[in-house]
C-alpha cells in the first residue's frame, strides 16, 4: 500500500506537467500510446498500443483497452502485407487515465466490424498510411479493370468526308464553305463511287459488333467480381423532366363577381383613381346589395370551377 501511494503521487505530478490547455476531444475509438509510464509501469512494459473505449471530454478521462499482436496480414491485403495485425486484448488489463497521457497513433481498421472485439488494425506509428479507406483491394481484383465501351463506327458519309479532307487543300477547309463543299461533293457521287465507303462502313460495323460482344462479357465478369459497384447510368437530358405544378385554387363567387363588374364601363369609370381599399369597399357594397337570384350565376360558376379543381 505504501508503494502504491508513492507511485500515485509520482503519477499525479507527471500528469500535472503533461496536461495542456485545450486538449483535443477527438480521442474516442482512436489507437493511442502513453506518453509516460509513471504510475503504470506494469501496463506500459507489457502493452505498446491502446484502444480508447470511453472518453469523457469534460473530465479529460479515458478508459483504455490494450492491443495485442495476433499475426501478420497476408497477400490478400497488398498494402498491409507483412504488417502486424493488432486486436483488442482480453478483459482484465484495462486502464483508466487522463487524456493528457495519450498520444494518437495513425492506424487503419481492416475488418470494418461493428464490434471492436472483432476489429483488426494496422498501425503506422510515425508513418503515413498507404491503405485505401475502409478496405484493401485484393491483387486478383486490382488487375481487373472496368471494361471500356467501344465507340460507334462512322457511317459511309463520315468516311467520305474524312477521305475528302485529306485530298483537299488545307486553305479550302476553313469556315462553313468546307461543309458545303463536302456535302455538294457527296451528293454528286453515283452508286459505284459510294460503294467503297459503304463496304468500309459494313466492315467497321462488323468489327464493332464483335467488340461489343466481348465488352458485354467482360462487363458481366467485372460486375460479378465487384458486386458492390453499380454501373453508371446512361446520360439523359434533365431539361425533359419537368416538375409537376400544384393546381391553383379556384376563385370564390365574390372574386368572380369582382372580375366581372370591373369590365363594365360605368363601374370601371367609378373605380378609376380610387385607392385599393376604396375600390374593395365599393365592390363589397355592390355584392351585398345583390339578392340570391343575382348571385346565383357566380355561385354556379364557382361550383363548376371547384369540381374541375378537385
Amino acid at each position: 500500500r505504501i508503494a502504491y501511494a508513492k507511485e500515485m503521487e509520482e503519477y499525479k505530478k507527471e500528469v500535472s506537467k503533461l496536461t495542456p490547455v485545450g486538449i483535443d476531444t477527438s480521442l474516442l475509438e482512436q489507437v493511442v500510446k502513453l506518453k509516460s509510464n509513471v504510475g503504470a509501469q506494469s501496463f506500459t512494459s507489457k502493452f505498446q498500443y491502446w484502444y480508447v473505449l470511453t472518453f469523457i471530454p469534460d473530465l479529460q478521462w479515458v478508459h483504455l483497452i490494450p492491443l495485442k499482436k495476433v499475426g501478420v496480414f497476408g497477400p490478400e491485403y497488398p498494402e498491409a502485407h507483412g504488417r502486424t495485425i493488432w486486436m483488442i486484448e482480453d478483459e482484465g488489463n484495462e486502464l483508466d487515465t487522463t487524456a493528457a497521457m495519450c498520444t494518437v497513433v495513425k492506424s487503419q481498421t481492416i475488418a470494418n466490424s461493428e464490434d471492436a472485439d472483432d476489429e483488426q488494425w494496422v498501425i503506422f506509428d510515425g508513418e503515413k498510411p498507404k491503405l485505401a479507406p475502409i478496405f484493401a483491394v485484393p491483387k486478383a481484383l486490382q488487375a481487373l479493370k472496368e471494361p471500356i465501351k467501344p465507340t460507334n463506327p462512322p457511317n459511309s458519309n463520315s468516311l467520305f468526308c474524312a477521305d475528302a479532307k485529306t485530298k483537299t487543300n488545307i486553305e479550302e477547309l476553313k469556315g462553313k464553305k468546307c461543309q458545303e463543299n463536302l456535302f455538294r461533293s457527296l451528293d454528286s457521287l453515283n452508286m459505284d463511287q459510294k460503294r467503297p465507303y459503304r463496304e468500309q462502313e459494313a466492315k467497321l460495323q462488323s468489327s464493332y459488333e464483335k467488340e461489343m460482344e466481348k465488352y458485354r462479357t467482360d462487363l458481366a465478369e467485372w460486375e460479378r467480381q465487384r458486386p458492390d459497384t453499380k454501373p453508371l447510368l446512361e446520360p439523359f437530358d434533365v431539361t425533359t423532366i419537368k416538375e409537376p405544378y400544384e393546381p391553383k385554387k379556384c376563385p370564390s363567387s365574390y372574386s368572380i363577381f369582382c372580375a366581372d363588374v370591373k369590365t363594365k364601363p360605368h363601374i370601371k369609370e367609378e373605380l378609376k383613381g380610387k385607392s385599393r381599399s376604396e375600390r374593395a369597399d365599393i365592390l363589397s357594397k355592390l355584392w351585398h346589395c345583390m339578392d340570391d337570384d343575382q348571385k346565383r350565376p357566380y355561385r354556379k360558376q364557382e361550383a363548376k370551377l371547384q369540381s374541375s379543381y378537385e
